[in-house]
């Protein structure tokens, strides 16, 4: 399931702002999650996170097969005004310095350069939501 925003839960929210915590610098971003069921999903527990992307995780569930194209559109206008508001907010409160148009236009040909990052097969990436102790 690409979309399950119907399954959010106060608890959910809790278990995902807990394991958020534990990585410096993470404000905002899609978590790719594996669970037994949508229960434990709602519950917040028993989750095993797969991938979780920054601020260039788009909303996955725009391109499923049959997903309407202006729903779609609306869904990534909302997360990238979401992540500007995240970026501001960052920036007035000093713990970000926006960086000049320039100075981005020169990162480009380095992250086209970059060895893309895999994760090692334990640790944060590897550990579970809603457990006690990880187990």
């Amino acid at each position: 399931m690409l979309d399950a925003r119907e399954l959010a839960t106060p608890e959910l929210v809790v278990a995902l702002d807990g394991f958020m915590a534990g990585v410096d610098g993470l404000d905002f971003g899609r978590f790719d999650v594996r669970v037994p069921d949508a229960d434990a999903l709602r519950a917040g527990v028993g989750m095993r996170v797969l991938e979780l992307n920054g601020v260039t995780g788009e909303p996955a569930h725009v391109y499923q097969p049959g997903y309407p194209v202006r729903r779609g559109l609306r869904d990534l206008r909302d997360h990238w005004r979401a992540a500007c508001a995240t970026g501001a907010a960052n920036v007035a409160a000093g713990r970000a310095t926006p960086m000049s148009f320039w100075r981005l236009l020169a990162l480009i040909p380095a992250v086209r350069r970059r060895v893309r990052f895999e994760a090692p097969a334990s640790g944060p990436a590897d550990e579970r939501i809603g457990t006690a102790a990880g187990a």
